[in-house]
Formats: structure tokens, sequence, C-alpha cells
């Protein structure tokens, strides 16, 4: 097992011998564990010492430190010395992947991530969330929106921008940040404790992300895959099934959720003046074209209806597709050349959105 994460520690930290500019990491919690899932800080406080090893070796660790960050920058950076607000940096706010079950802030794409600190003017924060299946979805949504709570009250003392915010994440972490971007201050999704926050983003960038959860017209060479979701799914996230609650997977699908939003305008349920004041941020969707995972062309139909509902909402924003030759499921979790294309991609997206200071 030691020998295991002394392995994984080398190939994570290779590629920083190699960036433009030193970047330096540091931890903060968002929320308080004992207030947010009291029952849940309970059972791992009883967990025998065996499951906790199992846990270190899934990527969880063997205290899961879920509601915790790292905010991630270069290491030369300061602030103006008149704090002139121009100066403040925009903020990509990042959800890890790991199937909602397993995964880290520590491994989230970090050859990427730090790749994109060092050779732009852009601060990241890397997130935890609960995982399943101790916390049922949509506790992971709902986390992600309050860490997104504390970036805004607190990340200005970072150097960061509180309006310049950004919500990415990969497969798992994907879908998350679509979800974000889909349910911007929808109260079924609020934290408990700020019902009134803010927690709206400026943009989505979705690597890899699950669309659909419902998978209704899926072709034969999508079959098998869909089937080990809904396992997945019914089982572990949302554990119900979707024959008794084919709503809550519909609201968890982004490509339903648009969908809908699409009927309302057509129906005249909600008019595209509603519609258009509650348009969802540009969206930069990164899908690799050998992902045996989540489905490219899952990712491609969520294009197409975001495409639609644009025009319905006679918007001018501009979504993104980029599929990327070669890509599997989890490229950018090694220095390549995939990986820094990837980060250059989502500084091209957040520069264009935000501006000169990038």
């Amino acid at each position: 097992q030691g020998i295991f994460f002394s392995m994984l520690a080398s190939v994570l930290t290779f590629g920083r011998k190699f960036l433009p500019n030193p970047v330096v990491s540091q931890s903060e919690r968002y929320g308080d564990l004992e207030q947010v899932d009291p029952k849940l800080k309970e059972l791992h406080d009883n967990t025998t010492r065996t499951i906790k090893t199992l846990n270190m070796v899934m990527g969880r660790g063997r205290r899961p430190q879920w509601l915790n960050l790292d905010i991630i920058r270069r290491e030369n950076f300061a602030r103006k010395p008149n704090k002139d607000p121009s100066s403040l940096l925009p903020v990509l706010i990042y959800v890890h992947g790991g199937g909602w079950t397993v995964g880290d802030k520590m491994f989230a794409l970090r050859p990427t991530l730090e790749y994109l600190v060092s050779s732009q003017n852009v601060i990241v924060v890397s997130i935890n969330y609960r995982l399943c299946p101790e916390a049922a979805y949509p506790a992971q949504l709902i986390d992600t929106k309050r860490a997104i709570i504390w970036v805004k009250k607190n990340i200005e003392k970072y150097g960061g921008n509180p309006a310049q915010i950004a919500v990415a994440g990969e497969s798992a972490g994907g879908h998350l940040a679509s979800m974000v971007a889909l349910t911007g201050n929808d109260p079924r999704f609020q934290p408990e404790e700020y019902p009134d926050a803010d927690t709206s983003v400026q943009l989505c960038i979705d690597i890899y992300g699950v669309h659909d959860f419902t998978k209704e017209d899926r072709e034969h060479s999508d079959r098998h895959r869909a089937k080990q979701m809904q396992l997945l799914c019914e089982n572990v996230v949302m554990q119900v099934t979707i024959k008794d609650d084919e709503k809550f997977y519909h609201d968890a699908s982004p490509t339903k959720i648009v969908k809908r939003m699409i009927q309302d305008i057509k129906t005249g349920s909600v008019s595209t003046e509603i519609s258009a004041q509650n348009a969802i941020p540009p969206t930069l969707l990164i899908h690799g074209d050998k992902d045996s995972l989540a489905s490219l062309m899952e990712t491609r139909d969520y294009y197409k209806e975001l495409k639609t509902l644009r025009s319905c909402n006679h918007s001018d924003i501009k979504d993104v597709l980029a599929e990327v030759p070669g890509g599997h499921h989890g490229f950018g979790y090694v220095k390549t050349p995939r990986s820094i294309a990837t980060a250059l991609a989502i500084a091209s997206f957040m520069h264009h959105h935000f501006g000169s200071v990038m």
C-alpha cells in the first residue's frame, strides 16, 4: 500500500518540475460536518480500522475531508499595492470525479490544474464533497454550492475575483458542474444554512461528464454502459430506482433539464424574456473520442440541446464542444500534450468571457 501511494505521488508531482511558475496550495474548510451531516460524522467516528484502511486504498483518506478545499495559486502572485479591484484574478472552482463514490481534491486532474495556474492568471479552488453511498445524491451538488458560497465570501483575500467564477469538473464532477450551472439559486438545492445565498456562477466547464441518467434512446453500443450506470445510480448514488422516482432522475439529468426548458418556452409556460433572465452560463464541454465510460454521444446530445435553448431564447451565448482525438476517460491526470491542451482551452474560454485580466 505504501509503495502504491509513493508511486502515485511521484506520477502526480513529476510534471511540477516543468511548470512555467511554481504554484502553492492552501487548504481551508468550507463547512462543518457536525452541523451539515452529524449522522455521517458519527458513522465515521465509529468506523473500524479495516474500513478506514480500505478507504485509503480507494482514495478517500482514513477520515475523508469532505468539506475541505484547496486554493491553488502562483507562488509569485501578489496583489497590487493599492489593492485595485482590477487586479483580482478569475476563479475556477474544480469538482473532482470518481463516480460520486471515491476521489479527492488532491487528485482532481492536478497536473492540468497546476499547469493552468502556473501559466495563466487564474486561481483554482479544488473542492471535496460528501461521497456516496454514505450521502446520497443530491448531497454532492449541495456541497458544491456550499463551496461556491464560501468562495464568494472569502476568495478576495486570496486575490480572487468573486464576480468572475467558473465551475469545472471531470466525470462525476463534470455532471455536478453542469448541474450547478443549470440550478443556480434553485431552492431545492440550496444549503439549509444559506437559503438566500447566491450560488450562481458565470461559466461552466464540463469535462467528460454524465448528462442523462434515464438512457431512454441509447444505441446498442451504449446499452451495457447504460445498464451499469443504472445499477450504480439505483443502488449507490440515487438510492432509489428510476421506476419509483422517474422525476428525480430527470431532475438530475442535464439533458432532460434543458429539454424541459425548451418545452416550457415552446408551450408558453415560460416566456423567452424570463428564460433569458435565468440563462445558463456559457458552457465548455470537453470529451475524448475514445472514452469508454462516459458517453461522447450523450455529450453531443447535451450540446445540441443547449444550442436549441439558446436559439429559443434568441441568445447570443455561444457554447463550445471540444472533442479530444484519442482522449480516453481520465486523460489529464498525468501531464501530457492533451492535459496541457485542456488547460489552455479552459484558459482561452475564461479569457474570452472574463477579459484582459487573464
